[in-house]
């Protein structure tokens, strides 16, 4: 018999010339022996940690930090890029409108978040022309912000100068949505409310 140098058990001798580790090893339950893997391969890493010099752990931090802000400004980049590739396939729209009443009108473009912006007053007989973009993809219509980013249009809206929030109606937009048309006009006129036809090919 030969005592084991791991446990101190004895193992008995039965021809097997392995190394007497290798035969404790296969005698052990696999649990024992994957607790004694992990540990071999975890002391290694613990024991040259503590060996590093304070320079040398600080040097790979500062290449994980570059390479992250490396990697944020190529994704803004990209993000950039499609953006101005999406809004180059979009189409410019124009809507005319045409006040064929009896009063002058105010008009308001209504925006996401609340956000106005006035269109001024078409008098009577007169016409008022608003540019605008149209998404290719859904339809959608937005005017471009000086920074590039769309404001997205999601009505607009005229009443008459003396009681605009009485006479307020809406300007129908499905056609100017969806027609694919580049220009388009709609009169206007008040009955009670302004009251604007759908917008067709001027």
């Amino acid at each position: 018999m030969v005592l084991g140098e791991v446990t101190g058990e004895r193992i008995v001798d039965d021809g097997d010339r392995r190394d007497p580790r290798d035969r404790l090893c296969a005698a052990l339950p696999p649990s024992a022996w994957m607790i004694s893997l992990m540990y071999s391969v975890l002391r290694m890493p613990i024991r040259s940690s503590r060996e590093r010099r304070p320079n040398a752990i600080m040097r790979p931090r500062r290449a994980t930090i570059a390479a992250c802000l490396l990697l944020l400004a190529v994704i803004l980049m990209l993000v950039s890029t499609e953006r101005a590739a999406t809004e180059a396939t979009d189409d410019s729209v124009t809507l005319r409108i045409d006040n064929v009443g009896t009063e002058p009108l105010r008009c308001t473009i209504l925006f996401a978040h609340w956000v106005s912006l006035d269109a001024g007053v078409i008098g009577v007989g007169a016409s008022r022309s608003l540019a605008m973009m149209r998404r290719v993809s859904d339809g959608s219509l937005y005017v471009a912000r000086s920074d590039g980013r769309p404001m997205m249009i999601e009505n607009v809206v005229c009443g008459t100068v003396d009681a605009w929030a009485v006479t307020l109606g809406q300007i129908p937009l499905l056609a100017v949505r969806t027609s694919g048309e580049r220009a388009l006009s709609t009169p206007c006129k008040v009955d009670e409310r302004v009251i604007c036809a759908q917008p067709s090919v001027q």
